[in-house]
């Protein structure tokens, strides 16, 4: 992977977390995601690969699509545009750090797409799960260990999920209250289009879609303080649905063994900042 710098390619990543660094919530976030899993033994003596480097030197979700519709094939590259949007736009609201830190978050970035129809089209959400355990399990080979959130959850896109964004796309492309005194089009989630342009009402860099909802799953194998794979109690299933400008400060809210229950309501979409649909 290319250097965060390109001018300094022997830049040292975990000075970001020396003492002599500022303590910041990035830099927190780097030491935990990224940093601890590549001091791990059995991590440190993988060989050269694309897991690896994954492991080691990227964070952010990975995603299993089990929907395989036309629509879907047409959707899903807006899917993943919008999340890596919503991961950047939230860095620096949810992650607070020194420049090089956030230089570092978002270069860093990286998701990994498990698409196969034969193995996940239309797969439940227990099925999921059970891959999600068997790829950290048998293909990883993870060592008991305090998990990087990362790898404690993943992303589901099913078709509801592309449902609900092919729905997004028809509001944007037509006018639902018709044109202000202004000329500007006025879409019903307060989204405004001006002289063919949208814009979005959020100074925070977010798209139009950041609401578009996705499938988050818990399955904490084989994190040492949380070993419950399917940790489903009462009202929540072990899974939940968060809009894709939450995913960032819900990975952040995971860290130190915290569970994904406190983000769920049922039959609600966490938006953030303790609020739901």
């Amino acid at each position: 992977m290319p250097s965060a710098y390109p001018d300094t390619p022997s830049f040292n990543p975990l000075e970001s977390h020396s003492p002599t660094t500022p303590s910041t919530k990035a830099s927190n976030f780097l030491a935990t995601e990224i940093y601890n899993i590549g001091a791990q033994p059995g991590i440190r003596s993988l060989p050269p690969s694309p897991e690896r480097d994954f492991l080691v030197l990227t964070w952010g979700p990975v995603v299993y699509r089990t929907t395989y519709s036309p629509l879907s094939d047409q959707l899903l590259p807006l899917f993943l545009r919008v999340l890596s949007t919503e991961v950047q736009a939230a860095i620096p609201r949810c992650l607070p750090g020194t420049r090089k830190q956030l230089l570092l978050l978002e270069t860093n970035y990286a998701c990994k797409v498990f698409s196969d129809e034969k193995q996940y089209g239309h797969a439940d959400i227990g099925a999921v799960r059970r891959a999600f355990h068997n790829w950290k399990r048998a293909e990883l080979a993870l060592p008991v260990m305090e998990l990087p959130t990362r790898l404690r959850v993943c992303l589901v896109v099913d078709e509801g999920v592309v449902e609900e964004l092919a729905g997004m796309v028809r509001r944007r492309e037509h006018m639902v209250d018709g044109e202000t005194e202004e000329g500007e089009m006025i879409m019903d989630d307060g989204e405004k289009e001006t002289d063919g342009e949208f814009e979005s009402e959020s100074e925070s860099g977010s798209s139009y879609y950041a609401r578009c909802p996705v499938i988050m799953v818990e399955e904490n194998f084989p994190d040492r303080r949380r070993r419950d794979s399917n940790p489903a109690d009462g009202v929540y299933p072990g899974w939940t649905k968060v809009a894709l400008s939450t995913v960032v400060e819900v990975l952040d809210g995971l860290r130190f063994g915290n569970g994904l229950s406190r983000y769920h309501r049922p039959g609600k979409v966490y938006l953030g900042e303790d609020r739901w649909s």
